[in-house]
């Protein structure tokens, strides 16, 4: 009965659609509306990711009403293009891609690959571009999947480079927890290399097209247990120190553990009214990353 139900209210909102762009205008022209909604969802991420660099260098936070806006605005378009032109796929799509990137960044939010702003604003961008703009080239994969890799290696070169300034700037710190951190990870370092060289000769072995895979594989590796060394030697000795109270925000990673049992708070940040106790308890300063 509730899908007989749904399909007679699908296809009521099927035939309305038709005749009011019909009653617009007799000759329609889909195509433009199409054109038109994509430039829209364009210029909308382009203020949107805009206004959320200059909040979030200025705060160190992307708020949430400019998020939400930004998802509500795009679904708002989509759901209008839908409506004039009689196809609800523009529409799905964007819930769809809403979805998929709500997955994808609470994923990174819970692992601490990103804060809770960073995530939500993913949330916007796959209601936006969950379908390639129109001034766009095809791609052999997903439009959604290339903005989300291209975020991926855009904030891997833009990490690293501003590691590297980091490190310039604390070298004394963070040369002491490299070298730490090196003969820590001794043994890791150890394994992770033999078998690399056991990949690397082993390509010698195989098919000439298949070894510069192999030899990929070895050298991504090696990187990978010194890319986390290097980074977790950046976390510790660049990116912890202690803040004042009146300057702490909803989001911030709080070191101390003993701080976090006592205020029962999360590894994922802290929260507003976690803050506001913090306060009245009269804690001058806490250590953050």
């Amino acid at each position: 009965f509730r899908y007989e139900r749904l399909c007679t209210i699908i296809h009521f909102l099927h035939k309305y659609s038709l005749l009011l762009a019909q009653k617009i205008n007799k000759e329609f022209n889909y195509d433009y509306c199409m054109i038109i909604a994509d430039i829209l969802l364009t210029i909308l991420a382009f203020l949107g990711l805009s206004i959320a660099s200059i909040v979030d260098i200025k705060t160190r936070e992307i708020p949430n009403w400019l998020n939400f806006s930004m998802i509500a605005v795009a679904l708002s378009i989509r759901l209008m293009h839908s409506i004039l032109a009689a196809e609800w796929f523009y529409i799905l799509y964007g819930l769809a891609g809403f979805v998929s990137m709500f997955l994808l960044g609470n994923l990174m939010y819970y692992t601490k690959q990103w804060g809770g702003g960073d995530s939500k604003l993913l949330f916007a961008l796959g209601a936006i571009f969950a379908t390639k703009p129109y001034f766009v080239k095809d791609f052999p994969i997903p439009f959604l999947a290339v903005i989300f890799l291209g975020i991926i290696v855009i904030g891997f070169f833009y990490s690293f480079i501003y590691s590297l300034i980091l490190a310039f700037k604390n070298k004394t710190k963070f040369l002491k927890e490299i070298r730490d951190l090196i003969y820590k990870y001794r043994k890791i370092r150890f394994i992770s290399t033999t078998i690399a060289i056991l990949i690397a000769i082993s390509s010698l072995f195989i098919q000439f097209y298949l070894r510069p895979v192999m030899l990929s594989m070895a050298a991504i590796l090696i990187f990978s247990v010194y890319w986390i060394i290097f980074a977790k030697a950046v976390e510790s000795a660049c990116l912890t120190k202690f803040i004042p109270i009146s300057k702490l925000t909803e989001g911030e990673w709080i070191v101390d553990e003993k701080i976090r049992k006592k205020f029962k708070i999360s590894k994922l940040g802290i929260e507003k009214k976690q803050i506001e106790i913090l306060k009245k308890a009269k804690i001058k300063e806490v250590l953050i990353k």
